[in-house]
């Protein structure tokens, strides 16, 4: 949404946990309210991009128009925001949950995928956004997350199983 990293993005992380986990349990008030401070966020950066676009999903969407000419209005605009918000969350929490999955049930790619990362952070040009975790759990990564393992990744192969993707 546009959101640069600090206090903003912090709290609206927060927001979103609280609609998420008021979805289907005794929190329903706090997810409503939390629902309605994200849309009053959305509404802002709709109005800011409005008058300011960029390349991004949100600006694309208020540009977008059909053949006669018609634009999605604020409402709409809004119900699609918050549908690419979720759509977010849900692909990368099952994208983060698959890859712990995984590297649990292969330690011999766990540990390349480790090695990588250590040499990655001690190469000179690598920047270092988050230390290391000083107690790691067996699937905490030895370095920041925002580094690849491409050796990794280059022999790793997928192959689609009937119950989804297995990393072989």
């Amino acid at each position: 949404m546009g959101t640069p990293p600090g206090e903003d993005t912090a709290r609206l992380s927060k927001l979103f946990t609280d609609l998420t986990n008021g979805l289907f349990g005794l929190g329903m008030r706090r997810a409503i309210a939390a629902r309605n401070q994200i849309l009053d966020h959305i509404t802002e950066v709709i109005q800011q991009r409005q008058q300011n676009p960029t390349d991004d999903a949100l600006s694309l969407l208020i540009q977008a128009q059909d053949e006669n000419g018609d634009r999605l209005s604020l409402e709409e605009i809004r119900a699609q925001a918050m549908l690419l918000l979720f759509a977010g969350h849900e692909t990368t929490t099952a994208l983060l949950t698959w890859v712990c999955l995984e590297l649990a049930r292969h330690p011999d790619v766990l540990e390349t995928a480790r090695a990588e990362q250590l040499a990655l952070r001690s190469h000179p040009s690598s920047p270092s956004l988050i230390p290391p975790d000083p107690h790691p759990s067996p699937l905490t990564p030895h370095s920041s997350p925002s580094t690849t393992s491409p050796k990794c990744l280059t022999w790793s192969r997928f192959s689609t199983k009937p119950n989804g993707f297995i990393l072989q």
